[in-house]
C-alpha cells in the first residue's frame, strides 16, 4: 500500500522533527508481542486466551490499572492481618498475593 508523506510545510509541531523518511517508517511499523525471553514464550498462549476474556473495548492501560488494584488489594489485606510481618501469612493470604501478583 503506497501511501503519500505529507511535506514539511504542513502545520503541527510533528512535522517539524520528523523528516519525510521518517513519517513513512512510521506508517510502515507493526507491533510484535511477546518472544522476549523464555516467560514471554510460555506465557504467550495464556495471554492470547485472556485477552479474549476482555471486551474489545477495553483499552490495555486499563487492564493493567485493574491489576494494580488487585496487587493493592492484597497489600492492604497483609497490613490488616499483621503489620509488623512478623508471623508467617496463613495459606489464603498467600494464595490471594499470588494470584494478584499473576494476573498482574
Amino acid at each position: 500500500v503506497e501511501v503519500e508523506v505529507a511535506e514539511r510545510s504542513r502545520p503541527g509541531p510533528i512535522f517539524a522533527f520528523i523528516s519525510p523518511e521518517g513519517l513513512q517508517t512510521l506508517l510502515q511499523y507493526k507491533y510484535v508481542s511477546g518472544q522476549y525471553s523464555i516467560g514471554d514464550k510460555a506465557m504467550q498462549p495464556f495471554w492470547n486466551w485472556f485477552v479474549t476474556l476482555m471486551p474489545i473495548s477495553m483499552a490495555p492501560n486499563l487492564i493493567t490499572l485493574l491489576g494494580l488494584i488487585g496487587n493493592l488489594f492484597s497489600l492492604a489485606v497483609c497490613l490488616l492481618y499483621d503489620v509488623s510481618y512478623k508471623e508467617a501469612p496463613p495459606m489464603w493470604l498467600s494464595l490471594l498475593i499470588v494470584a494478584t501478583m499473576f494476573t498482574y
